[in-house]
């Protein structure tokens, strides 16, 4: 590998996954340990991942420290709060609850500058941001709900049928695709949730060291595919839902041969599927990876690339997105596109209708597809932009997805190498690049003692964005072992690694 010290992202070898039984309705699903990032941590407790960068809250320290994908820390920050929980507002600025000042206060992590975002939420004791908007829990039983600068735009009351309260809400999560909320209430060890008008929907869950039980909950968090994610601090575990209710399993490290969670509280998923989980006593976050089936009832689009550190141009701008189908519908046929101003969202850039769909599904699947879509730009400086993507199919329109944001560089770079998709995979990837036309590149496959499993000479390049497909085997044409690899592309003084994790 390259004269960069070694990954603090330290993997175990793959065992068989753990099918776990799962109740009456609900999925089986196998959980995967994919490693740990340790170095540089006192007592976690919340966290937030957007891209390539992790955000860890520190609350008994009181810092904020960041960390690239690859287990890096890259910078801490002092932060004069009580704070508990952590969301990204944008690139560089975050949020959290200080409970001090019974706000919700933001912090630029590339300035350093603070200043309070919220002060009518009461008791806030979480905050989720999702797209154009900010959901505060308020501890005494409701959501506010907030644009991106602050301005209150409605209340949700958190009221159950009969006109029941929540004791005590401390954890919320939301579901943009079914435009549901989850709130955990920490005492009755339940989770209730709520549709985006407040109306009730259900609760599940409950206090005990059972099935589909939780003793402590921490932190929640929802994935692309509707399942929820609940820390139990007690039992040092994580039990997951799906989005009707239904207990699917634990996620428990000893039983997959890694170390034992201790006090698991911060929680999130990142685009990709991967759980990260925070664990106080045990000073370390653990990343998981549940092989479940796609959403059996929605239509859903991932945006794949570019990311916020995808370093691309205005004149080269490559949008890639996967559509995942539900079980027995048609073939997705298209995919909307819209780009936004990152500084003002209500501006839209540039947009497309009904982008043709790719031919073949990424890795061998059956139920996925990629558009891709090249919008038109021209900037002069480096600009933020946001953008969303949704599915089509004959019969069916899906939702737009989470918002996906990037700086565009005016620039053309001379090489670039994007993030692989899909990732996790099996059994092929796709690994975009970059080089310059006529230039010669090596795009190599390494393994996490950095030795060389595959490689590949890009002699033949025409410029712009190219992709090589890894199908998981080694330079003799053997398939390798399930687990995390690194792909690194190297050209003329220029060297870039990235991180992906093949599944079997």
């Amino acid at each position: 590998m390259s004269a960069r010290p070694r990954s603090r992202l330290s993997a175990f070898a793959l065992a068989l996954p753990l099918v776990l039984a799962a109740s009456d309705g609900a999925r089986a699903a196998e959980p995967v340990y994919v490693g740990s990032i340790r170095e540089g941590l006192t007592a976690p407790m919340s966290l937030d991942v957007h891209g390539n960068q992790i955000a860890v809250l520190e609350p008994y320290t009181r810092q904020i420290v960041l960390y690239s994908a690859d287990g890096f820390e890259q910078r801490r920050l002092d932060i004069d709060a009580r704070a508990r929980a952590l969301a990204r507002l944008r690139p560089s600025v975050y949020l959290f609850c200080d409970r001090g000042r019974a706000s919700v206060r933001a912090v630029d992590v590339g300035t350093g500058a603070a200043w309070t975002f919220l002060t009518a939420a009461g008791d806030p004791v979480d905050v989720v941001v999702d797209g154009e908007r900010c959901y505060v829990l308020d501890g005494r039983g409701r959501v506010v709900v907030t644009d991106l600068a602050g301005a209150v735009q409605r209340e949700i009351p958190l009221v159950r049928p009969g006109g029941g309260t929540l004791i005590a809400p401390a954890a919320l999560a939301r579901d943009a695709t079914r435009d549901r909320l989850y709130v955990l209430d920490q005492v009755a060890s339940s989770v209730t949730s709520f549709a985006g008008d407040g109306t009730h929907l259900g609760t599940f869950g409950s206090f005990g060291a059972g099935v589909g039980e939780v003793t402590r909950g921490g932190e929640i968090a929802c994935d692309l595919d509707g399942y929820l994610y609940v820390s139990d601090r007690y039992q040092g575990r994580v039990t997951v839902f799906d989005a009707a209710g239904n207990f699917v399993c634990n996620i428990d490290p000893i039983d997959l041969g890694a170390e034992r969670m201790a006090v698991p509280t911060g929680i999130a998923v990142d685009a990709q599927g991967l759980l990260y989980v925070a664990s106080t006593e045990s000073r370390r976050i653990q990343l998981f990876y549940l092989d479940h089936e796609a959403s059996a009832d929605v239509l859903l689009a991932r945006p794949l690339y570019p990311t916020d550190q995808a370093g691309v141009t205005c004149d080269d701008l490559l949008l890639v997105a996967l559509i995942e189908r539900p079980a027995d519908a048609p073939r997705p046929s298209g995919a909307d596109f819209r780009l936004l101003r990152g500084g003002d969202l209500s501006e839209l850039v540039a947009e497309a209708s009904n982008v043709p769909v790719s031919e073949e599904e990424p890795g061998g699947g059956a139920d996925s597809v990629t558009a891709e879509w090249r919008p038109e730009l021209d900037c002069t400086e480096a600009t933020l932009f946001a953008w969303q993507v949704r599915g089509r199919s004959i019969d069916e329109v899906g939702p737009w997805s989470p918002l996906q944001w990037f700086v565009a560089e005016p620039s053309r770079p001379i090489f670039q190498l994007g993030r692989n998709y899909p990732n996790p995979f099996h059994p092929r990837t796709a690994i975009p690049f970059q080089v310059p036309a006529g230039a010669e590149a090596r795009l190599r496959v390494l393994d996490l003692h950095g030795r060389e499993v595959w490689a590949s000479h890009l002699r033949d390049s025409s410029g712009g964005f190219n992709e090589v497909v890894w199908d998981g085997r080694n330079q003799e044409g053997r398939r390798v072992a399930a687990g995390v690899y690194f792909y690194q592309l190297s050209a003329d003084g220029f060297i870039a690694t990235r991180k992906m994790v093949l599944l079997r």
